[in-house]
């Protein structure tokens, strides 16, 4: 991270660098153009760094977005959650033979839903909800 680099090729890592840099200069010698460009310069490059780390989120953002419903369903299989039922000796069958009577709505049968309905299933208000999370 760099808060930019003087006409002079000083390098400003933290605001206070840049201030203490300013606050220099005006006791020195005043104010003066070349001080004006270093100031620019710094603010430039800010500007710059920015747009880069925002572009980034958005690029990374997008690809988690892309990427989490496959990975929803994919996780719920693993878990033993299928588009069959429940797989013989999961993780989630140990749960469901612990758990006794499954309430309707729960997680546990939102994600038996989810895993035997599919891409469809993924589209119910809860998953919805769990995504703009992820997201």
């Amino acid at each position: 991270f760099n808060l930019g680099t003087s006409s002079k090729g000083n390098s400003f890592a933290t605001q206070r660098e840049l201030d203490e840099h300013v606050s220099h200069k005006l006791q020195v010698g005043g104010p003066s153009r070349s001080m004006d460009l270093e100031l620019q310069s710094a603010t430039i490059s800010d500007d710059a760094q920015c747009v880069e780390m925002w572009t980034l989120r958005i690029i990374i953002g997008g690809l988690l977005g892309t990427l989490a419903l496959p990975m929803l369903l994919l996780l719920l299989s693993l878990f033993g959650f299928t588009a069959g039922g429940i797989a013989a000796g999961s993780c989630a069958a140990i749960c469901q033979r612990n758990s006794g009577q499954i309430a309707r709505g729960s997680c546990f049968a939102t994600a038996q839903s989810v895993a035997m309905r599919g891409l469809r299933g993924a589209c119910c208000l809860p998953v919805v909800l769990f995504m703009c999370l992820v997201g």
